[in-house]
């Protein structure tokens, strides 16, 4: 095949027939020109095995794409800024288990009460087993959201925000010394927050970890120009 005729197929392909789709379909859902395809390969990811007690992670990733589309965004810090944002469920070996591409407002989350973040959580996670492990960043966590997933039996792990858990009397940053950490953890012992000075201090909100066993981490000093070992924290 030559590339104009790729390119002929491509502009003049459709899969979706405009006319059997009403205004107020096409509102709420911004991408339904391309609808059955995503549902085709999200129903095949879906029904990948997922088994008990093995990790699974949730993450947003960039769809590369320059040209028009009403969902595209720009995420300044990321290494392709430009395209669609897509939120991800894989397991520990990168397997893409779900996915939800972002559509703004129209995006389709159920439980939206936590904010945005949690609810693409909640929404990802409706298909993990019990007894599973999820790991997820400082966009997405909450105390709250850690209380819900805790009420599904899914234990999950995350950095955090510092605004996020106010009221616990932590130890100043410029206090604390390299390798130094200190944990708080709730009355129930079913959330644990931990304080971790690496580079920078860390934040880490578990349910299914806490500070001990602490281990031993080789890191390079620039100063001294030398490697030296530091403790870290089960849940880092």
């Amino acid at each position: 095949m030559t590339r104009q005729r790729f390119y002929m197929i491509r502009v003049n392909l459709d899969v979706v027939d405009n006319l059997s789709v009403s205004e107020e379909e096409q509102k709420k859902n911004r991408l339904w020109i391309i609808q059955p395809v995503i549902d085709l390969v999200r129903n095949r990811c879906k029904a990948i095995e997922r088994k008990e007690k093995i990790a699974f992670s949730i993450d947003e990733q960039m769809i590369p794409f320059l040209g028009r589309c009403p969902v595209r965004q720009f995420v300044k810090i990321k290494p392709r800024p430009v395209g669609l944002k897509n939120f991800v469920l894989t397991t520990s070996d990168g397997l893409v288990l779900d996915f939800e591409i972002y559509q703004g407002i129209t995006t389709p989350l159920k439980d939206r009460d936590l904010g945005l973040g949690p609810s693409i959580i909640l929404h990802l996670a409706e298909t993990l087993p019990q007894n599973s492990y999820l790991y997820f960043d400082r966009y997405f966590s909450t105390i709250a959201l850690m209380n819900k997933l805790t009420s599904f039996n899914i234990d999950a792990t995350a950095t955090i925000m510092s605004n996020r858990v106010k009221g616990f009397d932590f130890k100043k940053d410029s206090l604390m010394i390299r390798g130094e950490s200190e944990e708080v953890v709730r009355t129930d012992n079913k959330v644990c927050i931990t304080k971790w000075k690496d580079n920078k201090f860390v934040l880490m909100i578990s349910t299914a970890f806490g500070r001990q066993p602490e281990t031993e981490v080789h890191k390079w000093n620039k100063t001294e120009k030398k490697t030296f070992r530091h403790s870290m924290p089960s849940c880092c």
